[in-house]
């Protein structure tokens, strides 16, 4: 029971190809969950998770449905969006704002968004 309380969710902070930033929320397996619109500088995707995370029990989803049948959830929030991988059931989808809601608050935040090398050969 002790070790479920180190269990959390991660923001990840990247750089797309085109040059902006955007934040995805994985879950504690690694899956990611819910990825961000983008920004243009890394401070303002920075200020975003930070507002996502103080303000994450006040969010609330809409479904949309695609043709394929699966379930995609899209939250506007303050100026952002946040947008969820595609969910197969009804039960996933919630299982997945859950964990969003329960870990996001404390979770750790990662910026691999620094043209470093992170794992040098």
């Amino acid at each position: 029971m002790f070790y479920k309380l180190f269990i959390l969710g991660v923001f990840s902070i990247y750089r797309s190809k085109d040059g902006q930033y955007r934040f995805c929320f994985n879950s504690r397996k690694g899956k990611p969950l819910f990825t961000s619109s983008k920004f243009e500088l890394r401070f303002e995707c920075e200020d975003a998770v930070r507002v996502l995370q103080e303000a994450v029990g006040l969010l609330t989803f809409e479904t949309t449905k695609n043709s394929d049948g699966s379930v995609t959830l899209v939250c506007q929030f303050a100026t952002f969006l946040v947008k969820s991988r595609k969910f197969t059931t009804a039960f996933r989808q919630q299982k997945a704002v859950d964990e969003l809601k329960r870990t996001a608050a404390k979770a750790e935040i990662l910026d691999f968004s620094s043209a470093l090398d992170v794992f040098p050969d």
